[in-house]
């Protein structure tokens, strides 16, 4: 499948989903929300401070009369309000809005609202380059700090099941490290072989799964022929597993920030889907991910 920011957003399209928005007086969200509203994707619930929200609303002329607003007086309550609501099953879809990611996981974690799911929560950042000729899914970016290996195969399944979801049958994974040699200097080099293996074992069901590769290795096939290294999926991968969140959200910023590239954010493995881009995001950027989301619920 030629997975595109056309085909999530038609796949998404005509057959909306309750969505609510935790804090979403900011006017790339409410951009984004509108957009969704008008492409039938999703039915919106506006979570925060009215005044602001209507205020930003009014000054981009936005028509949120099919918007449910709902009155909040403080972003930590705004979370907890949305929580609630999807928790009460009057909403499908959460989103995180202009509020800490670090207060927003908190809450939405909390086992009183049983949205976690059994397995490991991970953050899904798939980008749209122009400089590479496919989507490239980044993780983890946001949610898990120093993964240990069995958490590693966890994020590396969570990113292979939402490919596979919105399409792609047989993703390709390169698990990023500094160097394609493991050495125990570097131990993230030595979970990248092992995750390997365990890929190579079936673990992580139709993909392929190489590592460790240094990112230039993994992206282009010319620097493998230049270093004389080995590779099937050089130049192709679907998944750049990156070894924890400080290497992840780099990367992730820099695709962002730097080279423009169009982005959907979600986090997988939770019993709904969750919209989870960064606070700087565009609204193209967060209409995508909702797009996604909506996809995948």
């Amino acid at each position: 499948m030629n997975l595109t920011p056309e085909s999530i957003l038609e796949k998404a399209s005509n057959s909306p989903k309750t969505m609510v928005v935790a804090a979403a007086e900011n006017i790339d969200i409410l951009l984004a929300v509108k957009d969704a509203m008008d492409k039938r994707i999703v039915l919106p619930l506006l979570v925060g401070n009215m005044d602001k929200i209507s205020a930003l609303a009014s000054a981009a002329r936005l028509d949120l009369s099919k918007a449910e607003l709902l009155s909040s007086p403080s972003p930590e309550a705004s979370v907890e309000i949305s929580l609630k609501l999807v928790a009460e099953k009057k909403a499908h879809i959460l989103m995180k809005g202009l509020v800490n990611s670090a207060v927003f996981l908190k809450t939405a974690l909390k086992k009183e609202y049983a949205i976690r799911g059994s397995g490991l929560l991970s953050h899904i950042a798939l980008f749209f380059p122009s400089f590479f000729h496919k989507p490239l899914l980044v993780t983890d970016a946001a949610l898990n700090l120093l993964p240990t290996l069995e958490q590693k195969a966890l994020i590396l399944q969570n990113a292979v099941s939402t490919l596979q979801k919105a399409g792609i049958a047989r993703p390709k994974v390169a698990v990023l490290a500094h160097n394609e040699v493991p050495t125990e200097k570097v131990p993230a080099s030595l979970d990248a072989r092992m995750l390997a293996n365990m890929g190579a074992a079936g673990r992580f069901g139709q993909c392929e799964v190489e590592g460790p590769l240094a990112l230039d290795l993994a992206i282009s096939s010319e620097a493998c022929k230049l270093k004389g290294v080995a590779s099937n999926i050089s130049g192709e991968p679907d998944i750049l597993l990156c070894p924890d969140i400080l290497s992840g959200n780099i990367l992730y910023k820099a695709l962002a920030f730097m080279v423009k590239a169009p982005c959907a954010a979600v986090i997988a493995g939770a019993d709904v889907p969750i919209v989870m881009t960064s606070r700087a995001e565009n609204a193209h950027s967060k209409l995508l991910s909702i797009a996604l989301a909506s996809a995948l619920e």
